[in-house]
């Protein structure tokens, strides 16, 4: 499957400032914001200035976004994060799937070496997608009243890189 991935455009603002507000979307990210928040949210994504990547997830056969995936600086302050989502409706399909593997491709090309997802623990759907990845659990914590799982995946260095 060719990544269903783009940058985001100024007019997709509205399509992901609804994923901050879906309360199916935002089941284990805390609920919905408010629009305010949500609008915010979804212009920094769509921002030309921001420090590390995003791209809005498109279903094949359509340029609407039903889901984005960004790389960011991790809570720890030391690490890259992955995240992502995706409206449910375009759940199931590889969409997800292909995307994160595409950005932490992207990850690799911009010279991490590690890169880490955090998800609620019982976020099934999240653990197994980035289990078949290759990201590995490394710890549980509580954060936002909920348990989280904190994955890691390294970039495998080729001898071809020396």
């Amino acid at each position: 499957m060719k990544p269903p991935l783009r940058r985001p455009k100024n007019e997709d603002v509205p399509a992901l400032a609804y994923l901050f507000t879906d309360s199916s979307v935002r089941l284990f990210l805390g609920g919905p914001r408010d629009d305010v928040q949500a609008q915010n949210c979804a212009q920094g994504l769509a921002a030309l200035d921001r420090e590390f990547p995003a791209w809005v997830m498109i279903r094949p056969g359509s340029d609407l976004p039903v889901g984005f995936v960004s790389l960011d600086r991790h809570h720890d302050g030391e690490d890259v994060e992955i995240s992502f989502v995706l409206r449910p409706d375009a759940q199931g399909l590889g969409i997800a799937r292909a995307a994160v593997a595409a950005a932490v491709d992207e990850a690799w090309k911009l010279g991490f070496d590690r890169v880490v997802a955090e998800t609620q623990s019982i976020n099934t759907r999240s653990v197994h997608l980035l289990q078949a990845l290759g990201f590995k659990s490394v710890r549980e914590f509580i954060r936002f009243g909920q348990m989280q799982t904190l994955f890691v995946m390294k970039r495998l260095i080729a001898a071809s890189d020396f």
